[in-house]
C-alpha cells in the first residue's frame, strides 16, 4: 500500500536550497544531495489514511411487510432499522452520504437510482 503523507511537511523537510551553484558544488552536492532529499522525504511522518471505497446503497422492496430492505453495495450490510429512508418504493432514496458499516462514499449520481 502506499504511504500518503502532508505535501507541506515534504517541502519543509527540504528546507532552503541555494539559489547560486559554483562548479564545485554541482559536481560534489548533487548526489548527494539527492540521497538528502530522499532522506528527508522518507522520514516525514505519513498520514493512518485508508483508499475512499464509493458504493451506493440497494433498497429492495420487502414483499407484504411495507418497509424496504436496504444494504450498502460495498460491505453487503443490511441497514435497514437505521437508515433514513425518505419516499416511496420505487423511488425511495437513502440521505446518508455514507456507509455507517464500512464507510463507503454513497454520494454521486449512481445513488440516484438506487433500487436493484
Amino acid at each position: 500500500m502506499d504511504d500518503y503523507i502532508s505535501r507541506k511537511t515534504a517541502i519543509d523537510a527540504l528546507g532552503e536550497r541555494p539559489m547560486t551553484w559554483t562548479d564545485s558544488d554541482y559536481e560534489l552536492g548533487c548526489a548527494n544531495q539527492y540521497d538528502l532529499d530522499r532522506l528527508a522525504i522518507e522520514t516525514v511522518p505519513t498520514a493512518n489514511v485508508q483508499p475512499v471505497r464509493h458504493g451506493h446503497w440497494i433498497i429492495k422492496d420487502n414483499p407484504g411487510t411495507g418497509w424496504y430492505r436496504v444494504t450498502c453495495s460495498e460491505c453487503g450490510e443490511d441497514v435497514t432499522s437505521v437508515a433514513p429512508v425518505i419516499g416511496f418504493f420505487p423511488n425511495a432514496r437513502v440521505t446518508w452520504d455514507f456507509c455507517p458499516e464500512c464507510g463507503a462514499d454513497m454520494r454521486g449520481e449512481q445513488n440516484d437510482r438506487n433500487m436493484d
